[in-house]
Protein backbone atom coordinates (compact mmCIF):
# COMPACT_ATOMS: atom_id res chain seq x y z
CA UNK A 1 0.00 0.00 0.00
CA UNK A 2 1.64 3.23 -1.22
CA UNK A 3 -0.04 5.35 1.48
CA UNK A 4 2.01 3.58 4.15
CA UNK A 5 5.12 5.22 2.67
CA UNK A 6 3.66 8.74 2.75
CA UNK A 7 4.69 9.52 6.34
CA UNK A 8 7.53 8.56 8.66
CA UNK A 9 6.75 8.00 12.33
CA UNK A 10 9.60 8.57 14.76
CA UNK A 11 10.10 8.44 18.51
CA UNK A 12 12.98 10.62 19.70
CA UNK A 13 14.82 9.13 22.66
CA UNK A 14 17.38 10.23 25.20
CA UNK A 15 20.36 7.92 25.76
CA UNK A 16 18.96 6.53 29.03
CA UNK A 17 15.61 5.86 27.34
CA UNK A 18 17.38 3.88 24.60
CA UNK A 19 19.17 1.79 27.21
CA UNK A 20 15.93 1.10 29.09
CA UNK A 21 13.98 0.35 25.90
CA UNK A 22 16.58 -2.14 24.72
CA UNK A 23 16.68 -3.77 28.17
CA UNK A 24 12.92 -4.04 28.81
CA UNK A 25 11.73 -4.26 25.16
CA UNK A 26 9.05 -1.63 25.99
CA UNK A 27 8.89 2.16 26.00
CA UNK A 28 6.35 4.64 27.39
CA UNK A 29 6.66 8.36 27.86
CA UNK A 30 6.84 9.68 31.40
CA UNK A 31 3.62 11.13 32.86
CA UNK A 32 3.11 14.79 32.03
CA UNK A 33 2.83 17.49 34.69
CA UNK A 34 -0.43 18.75 33.13
CA UNK A 35 -2.01 15.29 32.82
CA UNK A 36 -4.81 15.91 35.35
CA UNK A 37 -5.92 19.14 33.65
CA UNK A 38 -5.94 17.56 30.18
CA UNK A 39 -7.65 14.38 31.42
CA UNK A 40 -10.46 16.35 33.15
CA UNK A 41 -11.16 18.28 29.95
CA UNK A 42 -11.11 15.14 27.80
CA UNK A 43 -13.46 13.25 30.11
CA UNK A 44 -15.85 16.19 30.26
CA UNK A 45 -15.90 17.12 26.56
CA UNK A 46 -14.72 13.93 24.74
CA UNK A 47 -13.42 16.03 21.82
CA UNK A 48 -10.08 14.22 21.64
CA UNK A 49 -8.48 11.45 23.67
CA UNK A 50 -5.87 11.68 26.37
CA UNK A 51 -4.42 8.31 27.22
CA UNK A 52 -1.97 7.09 29.82
CA UNK A 53 0.33 5.41 29.26
CA UNK A 54 1.22 6.96 25.90
CA UNK A 55 4.06 7.49 23.46
CA UNK A 56 4.72 10.82 21.77
CA UNK A 57 5.47 10.29 18.07
CA UNK A 58 6.92 12.87 15.70
CA UNK A 59 5.34 12.77 12.24
CA UNK A 60 7.54 13.50 9.22
CA UNK A 61 7.20 13.55 5.47
CA UNK A 62 9.65 11.30 3.60
CA UNK A 63 12.94 13.12 3.07
CA UNK A 64 12.61 15.51 6.01
CA UNK A 65 15.75 15.94 8.11
CA UNK A 66 14.75 14.13 11.30
CA UNK A 67 17.91 15.14 13.17
CA UNK A 68 17.27 18.85 12.47
CA UNK A 69 13.69 18.73 13.77
CA UNK A 70 12.68 20.87 16.73
CA UNK A 71 11.02 17.73 18.14
CA UNK A 72 14.50 16.60 19.21
CA UNK A 73 14.75 19.30 21.88
CA UNK A 74 11.87 18.10 24.06
CA UNK A 75 12.80 15.81 26.92
CA UNK A 76 13.19 15.40 30.65
CA UNK A 77 16.95 15.55 31.00
CA UNK A 78 19.17 18.60 30.85
CA UNK A 79 20.41 17.47 27.43
CA UNK A 80 19.98 20.04 24.69
CA UNK A 81 18.54 17.45 22.31
CA UNK A 82 17.63 13.84 21.94
CA UNK A 83 20.28 12.29 19.71
CA UNK A 84 18.65 8.89 19.20
CA UNK A 85 15.44 7.93 17.49
CA UNK A 86 13.52 4.93 16.26
CA UNK A 87 11.49 4.74 13.08
CA UNK A 88 8.26 2.82 13.56
CA UNK A 89 6.39 0.29 11.45
CA UNK A 90 3.38 2.40 10.44
CA UNK A 91 1.21 -0.66 9.82
CA UNK A 92 1.87 -1.93 13.38
CA UNK A 93 1.11 1.31 15.25
CA UNK A 94 -1.48 3.06 13.08
CA UNK A 95 -4.48 1.53 14.85
CA UNK A 96 -3.21 2.69 18.25
CA UNK A 97 -2.84 6.37 17.33
CA UNK A 98 -5.62 8.29 19.05
CA UNK A 99 -4.85 11.88 18.13
CA UNK A 100 -2.71 13.79 15.64
CA UNK A 101 -1.61 17.41 16.06
CA UNK A 102 0.00 20.04 13.85
CA UNK A 103 2.11 21.11 16.80
CA UNK A 104 3.13 20.05 20.30
CA UNK A 105 0.09 18.08 21.52
CA UNK A 106 0.55 18.71 25.24
CA UNK A 107 0.80 22.46 24.79
CA UNK A 108 -2.27 22.53 22.54
CA UNK A 109 -4.27 20.34 24.95
CA UNK A 110 -3.32 22.48 27.96
CA UNK A 111 -4.26 25.66 26.13
CA UNK A 112 -7.61 24.17 25.08
CA UNK A 113 -8.36 22.95 28.62
CA UNK A 114 -7.43 26.32 30.15
CA UNK A 115 -9.54 28.24 27.65
CA UNK A 116 -12.47 25.91 28.38
CA UNK A 117 -12.08 26.55 32.13
CA UNK A 118 -12.27 30.30 31.47
CA UNK A 119 -15.24 29.84 29.10
CA UNK A 120 -13.06 31.30 26.35
CA UNK A 121 -13.31 30.07 22.75
CA UNK A 122 -10.88 27.30 21.84
CA UNK A 123 -12.04 26.23 18.37
CA UNK A 124 -8.99 27.73 16.64
CA UNK A 125 -6.71 25.55 18.80
CA UNK A 126 -8.92 22.49 18.42
CA UNK A 127 -8.64 22.81 14.63
CA UNK A 128 -4.95 21.93 15.03
CA UNK A 129 -5.90 18.44 16.32
CA UNK A 130 -7.53 15.41 14.72
CA UNK A 131 -9.19 12.72 16.81
CA UNK A 132 -8.38 9.51 14.93
CA UNK A 133 -10.16 7.01 17.21
CA UNK A 134 -13.04 6.37 14.80
CA UNK A 135 -11.15 6.73 11.52
CA UNK A 136 -10.41 3.87 9.15
CA UNK A 137 -6.86 3.18 7.97
CA UNK A 138 -7.04 5.48 4.94
CA UNK A 139 -8.42 8.40 6.94
CA UNK A 140 -5.85 7.88 9.72
CA UNK A 141 -3.06 8.15 7.15
CA UNK A 142 -4.74 11.25 5.71
CA UNK A 143 -4.82 12.75 9.23
CA UNK A 144 -1.10 12.06 9.64
CA UNK A 145 -0.38 13.72 6.28
CA UNK A 146 -2.63 16.66 7.22
CA UNK A 147 -0.54 17.17 10.39
CA UNK A 148 2.63 17.73 8.35
CA UNK A 149 1.13 20.69 6.48
CA UNK A 150 0.97 24.18 8.00
CA UNK A 151 2.65 23.18 11.23
CA UNK A 152 2.32 25.34 14.33
CA UNK A 153 4.96 27.49 16.03
CA UNK A 154 6.96 24.50 17.29
CA UNK A 155 7.42 23.43 13.64
CA UNK A 156 6.76 19.73 14.09
CA UNK A 157 3.78 17.39 14.06
CA UNK A 158 2.91 14.97 16.81
CA UNK A 159 0.80 11.85 17.07
CA UNK A 160 -0.07 10.16 20.35
CA UNK A 161 0.09 6.40 20.60
CA UNK A 162 -2.17 4.79 23.16
CA UNK A 163 -0.13 2.47 25.37
CA UNK A 164 3.55 1.66 25.15
CA UNK A 165 5.84 0.75 22.27
CA UNK A 166 6.99 -2.82 21.96
CA UNK A 167 10.32 -3.63 20.33
CA UNK A 168 8.41 -5.23 17.43
CA UNK A 169 6.93 -1.78 16.63
CA UNK A 170 10.44 -0.54 15.79
CA UNK A 171 11.51 -0.64 12.16
CA UNK A 172 15.02 0.76 12.74
CA UNK A 173 17.27 2.45 15.31
CA UNK A 174 19.20 5.66 14.51
CA UNK A 175 21.59 8.16 16.07
CA UNK A 176 22.00 11.77 14.98
CA UNK A 177 25.56 13.03 14.58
Amino acid sequence: MKALNSVVLVVHLEDDEVTEFRRTKKFCCKPESDAALIRRFCVKKNEFPYDEPFVSIAVYRPGENICASRATIYGDSGALRKNCYVKLHLDRVLGRIGVVARDDFRQLAVEIANRHKRDAPYDSKKKQLRDTRKLDVKRRIMALLWSTRERGPHEYSEARLTGCLDETDVKSWHRCR
